[in-house]
């Protein structure tokens, strides 16, 4: 019912996110995640609408595959590419994404990943002291006017 608030004795019917149902069949099935990697990149690959049509009515054509070519039917129909854009992200990761900034004290050239723990360290102290200097009025105020 809309309207209507949740509490002990009002839940949903269906609770929780929905299962993968993905996962599932990779679970029950005999592939291995390279095996459905390669089989993603493969229907990704293919060339024209009649082709997938083909592939769709063989009866060799595996449940997994056949389910997958006919969303990205309907996508074509519907002018989407959703389901190839999953099917991809998954066949080969999805793409590095970029973060831009204006903070000042952000330096988009340190790869931190390549960093030592003390290292990393040493930068966390460099941060903090920097923010701390930078916002001198509000540490006062919140260290009631007493300076470390």
């Amino acid at each position: 019912m809309p309207g209507k608030q949740f509490s002990s004795e009002y839940q949903p019917e269906k609770n929780g996110r929905k299962k993968n149902k993905l996962k599932d069949l990779i679970k029950k099935s005999e592939f291995s995640t390279q095996d459905i990697r390669a089989i993603f990149a493969n229907i990704v690959a293919v060339d024209t609408v009649e082709e997938i049509g083909e592939l769709i009515n063989d009866p060799r054509t595996n449940f997994l595959i056949k389910a997958y070519l006919k969303a990205m039917l309907k996508d074509y129909s519907k002018g989407k590419t959703d389901t190839v854009d999953k099917l991809i992200e998954y066949a080969f990761g999805k793409p590095r994404q970029i973060i831009e900034t204006t903070n000042k004290n952000v330096n988009e050239n340190i790869d931190y990943s390549k960093k030592s723990t003390a290292e990393l360290k040493e930068r966390k102290k460099q941060l903090i002291k920097q923010l701390i200097e930078d916002n001198k009025d509000i540490v006062k105020e919140i260290t009631d006017g007493k300076e470390n």
